[in-house]
């Protein structure tokens, strides 16, 4: 009878790890191409990579990734991005090891002053920024915000293959925070040849209403 009661508890004990077991693995939620900010959630189903080319030290090089909302579209004829009303994106500036590739890793942020022409360093992101609701990128609106030297945070960046696996947390000017997830490949465009006027001109340019 004992035994009899010790393999019924067994059995009990084993069922009730499997059923706690399954009910965590439920209570995980998936994780999505989307950023959250100020307690709203936003889905960047598209991405994309600029390629700028090696820094002047050649000591990293210089790519821009977009994860955008479903009204966000690249021209590569007119080289141009299109865009529909309220378009959402979030925006980073890395800096890379390779002079040809963006390599797997954490990027922390590095408050770099293009006026005295401070040099980026390796495994850093220099420049962020968030737009939700949007509407014409030749109008001021109040979500969009950028970098400052109060800025801090990370982006992680997972490649394999042709598929990114990016996670950020950042906070941005006036402690706005934007976190995200994005998993899936990124339309490359090669801004190469440009890349030296980069600090010079193309600092000041805009990047889907985002002003850099």
């Amino acid at each position: 009878m004992k035994n009899r009661n010790i393999k019924l508890m067994s059995a009990v004990l084993a069922a009730t790890l499997a059923f706690s077991g399954c009910s965590k693995d439920e209570e995980t939620p998936a994780k999505t191409n989307s950023f959250s900010f100020q307690s709203k959630t936003y889905e960047t189903p598209k991405g994309f990579i600029e390629f700028w080319g090696p820094e002047s030290d050649n000591k990293s090089a210089n790519f821009d990734i977009l994860l955008v909302s479903a009204e966000v579209s690249y021209d590569a004829a007119s080289d141009e991005y299109t865009t529909n009303p309220n378009y959402d994106y979030v925006y980073f500036e890395l800096n890379s090891s390779s002079l040809t590739e963006l390599v797997s890793g954490t990027y922390t942020y590095d408050n770099v002053d293009w006026e005295l022409d401070e040099l980026v360093k390796p495994n850093t992101f220099s420049d962020a920024g968030v737009g939700v609701d949007v509407v014409d990128e030749s109008e001021s609106v109040d979500d969009e915000y950028g970098s400052d030297e109060t800025t801090t945070g990370t982006v992680t960046v997972n490649k394999s293959g042709s598929t990114y696996e990016i996670t950020y947390s950042v906070k941005l000017e006036n402690n706005k925070m934007v976190e995200g997830y994005y998993k899936g490949t990124l339309t490359a465009i090669d801004y190469s040849d440009e890349g030296a006027m980069k600090s010079a001109t193309l600092r000041n340019h805009k990047v889907l209403g985002f002003k850099r």
